[in-house]
């Protein structure tokens, strides 16, 4: 696994979302991703196009679970379902910290470790906003090794 750290400000400009949210346990958090395939089958079955990324946000964590919300941006908003809901996400900037990740899925748990320990070496904090995986080049059936994922953590100004 490769990783690269950095500070940044960064904006997210609006975008439009199709997103699942999920409540597991981490032994079954892997089984999220495939709600990344979920939605991309709604995309295709509503005639849509996505316009980003796949990206998970962690709402919130407990001891046993924790609650995400697997999303995907799309040009227009698409027909909901039980399952899949809409959202119009607002803009946002801050300062991140962001790691990325060149490698296996598992290999994302040594990731935040080390993002952990470039975080408390330069004494940040969280700033309290969910924090975000995106996965940059994620494409069903890709080798594993070839993944790309950034974790983005919002630090208190």
């Amino acid at each position: 696994m490769q990783f690269d750290f950095k500070i940044e400000n960064r904006i997210f400009e609006d975008e439009k979302i199709i997103y699942v949210q999920l409540s597991l346990p981490y032994e079954e958090m892997r089984d999220a991703y495939k709600s990344f395939m979920k939605l991309g089958i709604h995309v295709f079955s509503h005639q849509g196009r996505n316009t980003g990324p796949c990206y998970v946000k962690y709402i919130n964590e407990t001891p046993e679970s924790i609650d995400v919300e697997v999303c995907l941006a799309v040009a227009e908003l698409l027909p909901e379902t039980e399952e899949v809901k809409t959202a119009l996400v607002a803009r946002y900037e801050g300062k991140f910290a962001i790691g990325t990740c060149r490698g296996a899925y598992n290999d994302i748990p040594g990731a935040y470790a080390k993002m952990k320990d470039a975080f408390d070496a330069a004494g940040l904090q969280l700033s309290g906003e969910p924090m975000i995986e995106r996965y940059l080049n994620y494409r069903p059936h890709m080798p594993e090794n070839e993944l790309i994922t950034e974790l983005i953590w919002p630090i208190k100004l």
